[in-house]
C-alpha cells in the first residue's frame, strides 16, 4: 500500500504533472514544426482558368493529350531487316481498361500497309458453292446481320523473341503484340450460307487477304 497523502506522494504527483505538460508541449511544438507548406497546385489560380480553350473544331478528328504523347507504339529497329516487314508494339504498361485504342494497337506487317480504296474493295466467295457471290463493302454494310464483338487478338510471335533468353526490357516489347478491341461486320458464317457451300467443300483458302478476322 502507498501512501498517498505523504510529502514524497505528493512530490512524486507533482513531478509527473509536470512532465506530462513539458511532454504535451513538446509533442505540440513537433507538430507545427511539420505543418507542411501549402500545396500550390491547390490554394493558387491556375493559368488554364484565366483564358478561353480552343473551340470545338480546333481538332476535327480528335487527337491524343499532349501530356500523352510519350505514349505511343514503338519498335526495335534491328529486330528486322526491312521496316515494310516488320512489328510495332501495343504499350501495356501504359494502358488503363480492357479495349485497346486504335491508335496504339500493335502492327505487323510483311509487305507494308496495304491502302486498299474502300470503293474498289470487293468480296468474292466461289468454289464448291451453290451460287458464286461477289460484294462491294456498301453491299457488307447493308447486309443483315452485322454484329459488334470484343476479341483479343495477339500475333503468333508475341514473346518469341524471348524463348532463347531476355532480350529486350519492358512488357511493351517482350508481350506487346496483342490487342483487344471492338470488330463491327458481319460474321463469316453468313456469307457463305448466302452463297450456299456444297456438303464436298470443306475448307476455305483465302486469297489477297492482308490480315485475319475472327469467324
Amino acid at each position: 500500500m502507498t501512501d498517498n497523502s505523504s510529502p514524497t506522494a505528493a512530490s512524486r504527483r507533482s513531478f509527473l504533472r509536470t512532465a506530462a505538460f513539458a511532454g504535451a508541449g513538446l509533442a505540440t511544438g513537433a507538430a507545427q514544426a511539420q505543418t507542411p507548406k501549402p500545396d500550390p497546385a491547390i490554394t493558387e489560380v491556375p493559368d488554364w482558368t484565366r483564358y478561353l480553350g480552343p473551340g470545338v473544331q480546333n481538332a476535327p478528328y480528335g487527337s491524343p493529350s499532349k501530356f500523352e504523347k510519350h505514349i505511343v507504339r514503338q519498335d526495335v529497329e534491328w529486330l528486322t531487316a526491312s521496316r515494310e516487314s516488320s512489328v510495332n508494339f501495343t504499350p501495356l504498361h501504359a494502358l488503363d481498361g480492357v479495349i485497346t485504342p486504335s491508335g496504339l494497337c500493335f502492327e505487323r506487317h510483311h509487305s507494308g500497309v496495304a491502302e486498299v480504296d474502300p470503293a474498289k474493295h470487293r468480296l468474292m466467295i466461289h468454289g464448291l458453292v451453290d451460287k458464286p457471290l461477289v460484294f462491294t463493302m456498301e453491299d457488307l454494310k447493308r447486309f443483315p446481320g452485322r454484329i459488334n464483338h470484343a476479341y483479343f487478338l495477339e500475333c503468333a510471335a508475341n514473346s518469341g523473341m524471348e524463348w532463347r533468353g531476355a532480350q529486350l526490357n519492358g512488357c511493351q516489347f517482350t508481350h506487346g503484340m496483342i490487342h483487344n478491341v471492338w470488330y463491327h461486320g458481319l460474321p463469316l458464317k453468313t456469307l457463305l450460307d448466302e452463297a450456299g457451300v456444297k456438303p464436298k467443300g470443306k475448307w476455305l483458302l483465302a486469297e489477297g487477304a492482308d490480315s485475319a478476322a475472327p469467324p
